[in-house]
């Protein structure tokens, strides 16, 4: 017993030791996947509801630049509400954009090139790029949305706990239990 709790203990101690990688840039193609663009969050690629995040993307085909297409950034949320950033070109291959994610979600991050019109351009069509990122600090819903009923899985918790101590109890004295109702 002493050696699995030793055992188990340095386990433990080297997983929380370890370091865990961790990504600033996230790297997502189009819907072909024959271009892709990087794109870094602030404030530490983990937005905050209700709270200023700004965007960067930096576009990895040269065919997309900022000086032959226009860039628009579509934030759409869990219930398909679309909503317009405003993004601002940083050069020739780079995009930023600032949003306020209004509460916590699920949302989808859709960047659209779109071919700043040339009669000698057979293509017309816009690249679109999504990504979906998840914010999981700051404001919630709603209050009314889902109350969450602490107090009840504290009880249920401690109900089950009791129960266990009750049923090891049994089966400890099961004998002494026997002999007693005789």
């Amino acid at each position: 017993m002493k050696r699995f709790s030793l055992l188990f203990l340095a386990t433990l101690l080297i997983c929380l030791l370890i370091p865990k990688q961790s990504s600033a840039h996230v790297f997502f193609t189009n819907e072909t996947g024959t271009s892709g663009v990087i794109m870094h969050l602030t404030p530490d690629d983990d937005p905050v509801a209700g709270e200023l995040a700004s965007m960067y993307f930096d576009i990895k085909d040269t065919k997309l630049s900022t000086e032959t297409h226009n860039y628009r950034l579509y934030i759409i949320d869990a219930s398909n509400m679309q909503t317009q950033a405003s993004t601002n070109p940083i050069g020739s291959q780079s995009v930023s954009a600032l949003y306020v994610f209004p509460v916590q979600g699920t949302y989808t991050l859709e960047l659209r090139a779109t071919p700043i019109y040339d009669a000698n351009r057979l293509e017309q069509k816009p690249v679109i790029f999504r990504y979906s990122q998840s914010v999981n600090r700051g404001i919630t819903a709603s209050a009314l949305d889902e109350p969450r009923y602490a107090w009840a899985e504290v009880g249920f918790i401690f109900a089950f706990v009791i129960l266990g101590v009750v049923i090891v109890a049994v089966f400890n004295r099961r004998k002494d239990m026997i002999r007693y109702t005789k």
